[in-house]
């Protein structure tokens, strides 16, 4: 038996929140097709999630001979990771807070059965 092949992002500038939404799109697809999906979409997380899947299809192909067309996404997660803080300044000596929050991209894929 196989076993499953990850490839992991960590520290992408871009919210979880904003991530999680293309993330949910390919789970449980096959690579071919997540990666037909991720190539419409046209917002930038889109192309960043599809470098991961891509990666972790080349792990599986060069590392444990799996066959490309059988790939298949098992789970795929997006995690906070740190958050920049920074100052904006206001009026009268006053300052804002701004923070900057970092994700981690995790893509586990395994090949399917025949």
């Amino acid at each position: 038996i196989m076993p499953e092949v990850s490839a992991h992002l960590k520290s992408v500038k871009g919210s979880p929140k904003k991530i999680k939404p293309i993330v949910d799109l390919i789970r449980n697809n096959s690579v071919n097709d997540a990666l037909n999906h991720l190539s419409v979409l046209p917002n930038k997380w889109a192309k960043i999630v599809s470098k991961v899947i891509t990666s972790a299809s080349a792990n599986a192909q060069n590392n444990f001979m799996m066959d490309a067309n059988r790939l298949k996404i098992v789970s795929a997660t997006v995690d906070q990771g740190p958050v920049l803080k920074r100052i904006k300044y206001h009026a009268r000596g006053r300052f804002g807070r701004v923070t900057k929050p970092l994700s981690h991209i995790t893509i586990t894929i395994d090949q399917e059965d025949a």
